[in-house]
């Protein structure tokens, strides 16, 4: 299963807003509910590379352009994954970034 974490406000923000004199929303402060999602196996690799790369998007004014491949040899490497095993889940990651796309840039 994957899980996310929970996307709440943090002390540290709470204590950001603090010293500049400002209020967070109540529900700022709450966390929403974990939400897992069942991933097969054979997508693991591919939701690993595109978790990883989550640091690694070009955006400009007109929302997010894509992952920088540039860093992508650098990621799988520093995942342990295989030349195959990367192959295979390039097309994966590419399908999952325009779906990012779409959904970041809300078209």
């Amino acid at each position: 299963m994957l899980q996310g974490p929970p996307a709440a406000a943090g002390p540290e923000l709470e204590d950001s807003a603090r010293l500049f004199g400002l209020a967070l929303p109540a529900d700022a402060a709450t966390p929403p509910p974990m939400v897992a999602c069942e991933v097969w196996a054979e997508h693991w690799p591919a939701v690993r590379l595109f978790l990883a790369m989550q640091t690694q998007l070009r955006i400009s004014f007109g929302g997010v352009e894509g992952f920088d491949y540039a860093v992508l040899p650098v990621v799988e490497r520093r995942l342990g994954m295989r030349p195959r095993q990367a192959r295979l889940a390039f097309d994966d990651l590419r399908v999952m970034e325009r779906t990012l796309i779409k959904w970041h840039n809300k078209e």
